[in-house]
């Protein structure tokens, strides 16, 4: 095979597992988004709401699934070639255009990390009112445009908080597979150099990965929570009022007001709530 062909098939390779993981992701963010407005909204489902979610994350949402996913894995992909050729022109040792690599990595990777912040939220937005991903990229867009800052702010917040939990777990099973290979039988060990390093930091990674699976659910329910309160807080009130009314306190500390009118509401996606005034 050709050096060519060989470069396209490695990127080809690359575009495939980043899609891939782009959609179980995304799958799972719909369908926590989705199970969230199934207890949002009361909404009756003949199944277990969760099943539901998923059911429909899998057939009616998967289109926008895969479709909203591609644009990430292309940016993702486009950021470790741009990595790539960065390690390459290093190994040269041409400063000038090392440093402008430099740049263009620094660029890649933040188009990168725009576009997956983006459509996470987007597929929220198709979890929890079912549109499709054109039409909840719009929505987004004016989510931003309106409340960005705080959506950010919400969000960087919580994204610490997981990672430093998930790096607390990685620290626990990663000590706990140095004491295994430390303490264990030798012939668990038998043969491998440094055994006590090498299963502490495979301990230390499967944790942190297994972690960061379990997190993406948390984070994704926070901001299935977070849109659906900035957009729909009555209904709360109507199905769910003693959480409403934390919420309520939380939000006028924040000095903030509610929406006069749910979004859902206005637009017909489920039975129109009371509205109520302002409280103290």
């Amino acid at each position: 095979m050709s050096n060519g062909r060989r470069v396209v098939a490695w990127i080809a390779l690359i575009l495939v597992y980043f899609w891939g993981a782009q959609v179980c992701k995304n799958i799972v963010v719909c369908t926590t988004a989705g199970t969230a407005a199934e207890w949002w909204f009361a909404r009756s489902s003949p199944v277990h709401p969760t099943w539901s979610a998923f059911d429909r994350a899998v057939t009616v949402n998967l289109g926008s699934i895969c479709y909203g996913s591609f644009f990430v894995a292309v940016t993702q992909t486009v950021a470790a070639v741009v990595t790539k050729i960065k390690k390459k022109v290093d190994e040269n040792g041409n400063r000038v255009l090392g440093a402008a690599m430099c740049c263009c990595v620094c660029l890649a990777n933040c188009i990168a990390k725009i576009a997956e912040t983006f459509t996470s939220y987007a597929f929220i937005v198709v979890g929890v009112y079912g549109y499709g991903f054109g039409k909840a990229g719009g929505h987004t867009a004016k989510l931003f445009r309106d409340q960005g800052l705080l959506l950010l702010e919400m969000d960087g917040l919580v994204e610490l908080v997981l990672t430093m939990g998930s790096v607390v777990v990685a620290l626990i099973t990663g000590a706990a597979g140095a004491l295994m290979a430390e303490k264990g039988p030798d012939d668990w060990t038998d043969g491998v150099k440094n055994p006590t390093v090498i299963c502490g930091t495979i301990g230390a990674i499967m944790g942190f990965g297994v972690c960061q699976t379990c997190m993406s659910v948390v984070e994704s329910a926070n901001n299935s929570v977070l849109i659906s309160w900035m957009e729909n807080p009555h209904a709360l009130e109507q199905n769910h009022p003693d959480e409403y009314e934390a919420l309520h306190v939380t939000w006028k500390k924040l000095k903030r007001t509610e929406v006069a009118v749910d979004y859902a509401a206005e637009e017909g996606l489920v039975a129109p709530t009371e509205v109520t005034v302002e409280r103290d």
